[in-house]
């Protein structure tokens, strides 16, 4: 064989060997394209998806849960207007103490708001009746006085509005808008129900803590002098032992500072 045909015969191979590298090269990329596309449709179409919903809720809970989202701002109170100082006392097991504390507040010619639940009314309907014949303001504190957030949307218009009708025909006085949730406990759903019950959920800026069984005037006393603002709203009891005590004097000190002290109406409206 001459040179010239082995010459010939090497320059075909080499050119094999280019095609056959350049089309699987070519093959391989089009492949992966072709991944590439499928996994990005994929994603898109995943994330299209909507979000699984809760298939227990009703659909008027999930209609209420969706439109209350501003209710944080619009439809609670915890801070009143102005050089103001709100009492608000809430109804308990004990009404022993509530003909001392109404005589302390008119004795001193202040407002408050008392927060009624339907069992109290119920047990000391005459007591209650007084708290109306002094000229005070009521609002509803429930019936069954259960963590709201854990209640169903039908449960807490039960609830509330056999509180309020208890109230009413107890005290001659509607409670709304005014209604405080049984341990400050709400959330944007109880709000949207309170509201399309005509009432407003009212917080407060000072817990007392007035309830419990060790309390004592001094530390009842550093509590709210402590953490007193423009436009506080204190939350106190009518059974507590202690606020009874310290009552009179409180009212004194918060008009020494130049607060005008007051029910809700009156700071307010």
């Amino acid at each position: 064989m001459s040179k010239g045909f082995s010459f010939v015969i090497l320059i075909v191979c080499g050119l094999l060997v280019l095609f056959v590298g350049n089309k699987l090269f070519h093959t391989d990329r089009s492949q992966t394209s072709n991944e590439t596309v499928k996994e990005n449709v994929v994603k898109n179409q995943n994330e299209n998806i909507p979000p699984k919903t809760n298939s227990h809720r009703t659909s008027e809970e999930q209609k209420i849960g969706e439109s209350s989202k501003s209710y944080s701002s619009r439809y609670e109170i915890d801070r009143a207007k102005g050089k103001t100082i709100v009492l608000t006392f809430d109804a308990g097991a004990d009404g022993s103490r509530l003909p001392e504390i109404l005589n302390i507040l008119s004795e001193n010619h202040v407002r408050a708001t008392f927060f009624l639940t339907g069992p109290f009314c119920e047990r000391y309907p005459n007591l209650v009746r007084k708290i109306t014949a002094y000229g005070f303001e009521v609002g509803n504190h429930s019936y069954a006085h259960k963590d709201m957030t854990t209640m169903s949307n039908e449960s807490i218009k039960e609830d509330i509005l056999r509180a309020q009708e208890i109230i009413i025909k107890t005290t001659g006085q509607d409670p709304r808008p005014w209604f405080r949730p049984p341990y400050g406990a709400r959330d944007d759903r109880v709000r949207g129900v309170l509201k399309s019950l005509g009432y407003e959920t009212v917080y407060w800026t000072i817990d007392s803590l007035d309830w419990e069984d060790n309390m004592t005037v001094e530390r009842e006393r550093d509590r709210i002098y402590n953490n007193l603002k423009d436009g506080s709203i204190i939350l106190l009891h009518i059974g507590s032992r202690t606020t009874p005590m310290i009552l009179s004097e409180m009212i004194k000190y918060f008009e020494s500072k130049g607060y005008r002290v007051t029910d809700l109406s009156g700071a307010l409206r």
